[in-house]
């Protein structure tokens, strides 16, 4: 889980995310820049939103000191917890760096 958490902000960065590529391609870079910018303050707003919810999970856990139920298994099961927010907050970061590049697209087309 931790690795899918810090993956997705990687995969963002490098532009690996899914995304409808056979329409995408065929629009102007104009219309490009203005999906690439919605798309990135969206995912910013879901982002902080799961971030922010998911504290509360995170604390509960920590608060009843959980662990894994398994002989040998994790000592502190709310530490892998704890990477939920951490990581959409990585990926809120990465996204609002998304919708600087594309405000800076629109600002190079007009010009």
């Amino acid at each position: 889980m931790p690795l899918v958490l810090a993956g997705m902000s990687y995969t963002l960065r490098h532009g690996e995310h899914v995304r409808s590529d056979i329409l995408y391609h065929r629009l102007s870079e104009r219309a490009r820049a203005r999906i690439d910018l919605a798309s990135s303050v969206l995912l910013v707003l879901i982002a902080l939103a799961i971030a922010w919810l998911s504290l509360l999970y995170v604390q509960q856990a920590f608060v009843i000191g959980e662990k894994s139920p398994d002989p040998g298994g994790l000592g502190y099961r709310w530490a892998l917890k704890a990477m939920m927010p951490v990581g959409f907050v990585l990926l809120a970061v990465q996204a609002t760096s998304c919708a600087i590049a594309a405000v800076q697209q629109l600002r190079a087309a007009r010009a």
